[in-house]
């Protein structure tokens, strides 16, 4: 189970990694906005709509990043939040839920349970 726990640890802080610079890379195309949308008030509603989804990217990307460091760190604290961070990320088809999956599936083993408890690598 030691395996699984560096394996979704280090699946975890890349797809927060990639989350991240998903969030640069929309703050940046939020930026053209005004140049392909003629109407101010049409460039408004989809600067809030698109900050909304940037900031909960970048919210759960970054505990994503925090937790899968934990995780790689056999942080005890680190299962209970990681597996909240993964619920809330199986809406994202299809990595999001694959990888939610699995991790929550590795974090509710008695294993894993026993061996982020003693902290033992």
């Amino acid at each position: 189970m030691d395996k699984h726990i560096t394996l979704a640890g280090a699946f975890n802080l890349a797809m927060g990694i990639l989350g991240i610079l998903g969030v640069i890379t929309g703050s940046l195309m939020m930026t053209m906005l005004e140049n392909y949308i003629a109407e101010p008030e049409a460039v408004a509603i989809a600067v809030l709509a698109v900050s909304i989804g940037l900031s909960y990217l970048a919210i759960f990307s970054i505990a994503q990043i925090i937790c899968a460091a934990g995780l790689l760190k056999r942080r005890s604290w680190s299962r209970v939040v990681m597996i909240v961070v993964s619920a809330f990320k199986l809406p994202s088809v299809p990595l999001g839920t694959a990888l939610g999956i699995y991790t929550i599936w590795v974090l509710i083993q008695d294993e894993t349970k026993t061996i982020l408890d003693t902290g033992a690598n």
